[in-house]
């Protein structure tokens, strides 16, 4: 997904989808250097997916907290998880707790009782850290969760 200018960095909310390569490694040869600054640089919320299971994170700096995954699980990230997606703009800037959060919540919800449905099983081992950001919930949900759930993680058959 290309954005140029301006814009790309403005956008209420963007998703970049990236590769993982056998080692654990991002592949990004496919980014251009907006996108690559954003996975060094961005407030963003990161989704590991796989077969049947995903992940949700937080950070500031995706890269390194990417880089510190490998090395606590090395390979077993990268036989467990194909890609991620990675959710970022001006909504998801100082909103990380309530968004992860959030997508932690709806990945358990619609994962309950859907018989003909892909399971996923959430790895999160807490269902994220509390917000009292509740303000701009309405319009978190709205101009981002929803559009990320419907357009992004729908496409990729994630829910």
């Amino acid at each position: 997904m290309s954005y140029k200018g301006e814009n790309f960095v403005r956008k209420k909310y963007g998703a970049i989808i990236v590769g993982i390569e056998k080692n654990g490694n991002l592949d990004v040869g496919g980014l251009d250097s907006l996108e690559k600054k954003i996975l060094a640089s961005r407030d963003v919320i990161y989704v590991y997916i796989g077969q049947v299971r995903c992940y949700i994170g937080q950070t500031k700096k995706f890269e390194e907290r990417h880089k510190r995954h490998i090395y606590k699980k090395g390979r077993l990230l990268a036989e467990k998880y194909q890609k991620v997606v990675i959710l970022y703009g001006e909504l998801v800037d100082k909103n990380l707790d309530y968004l992860e959060k959030r997508l932690i919540t709806l990945f358990n919800v619609d994962n309950g009782g859907k018989k003909n449905k892909k399971k996923i099983v959430i790895e999160n081992r807490n269902e994220g850290n509390h917000s009292n950001n509740l303000e701009d919930m309405k319009v978190l949900d709205s101009q981002v969760i929803v559009p990320f759930w419907e357009n992004e993680l729908f496409n990729l058959r994630m829910c």
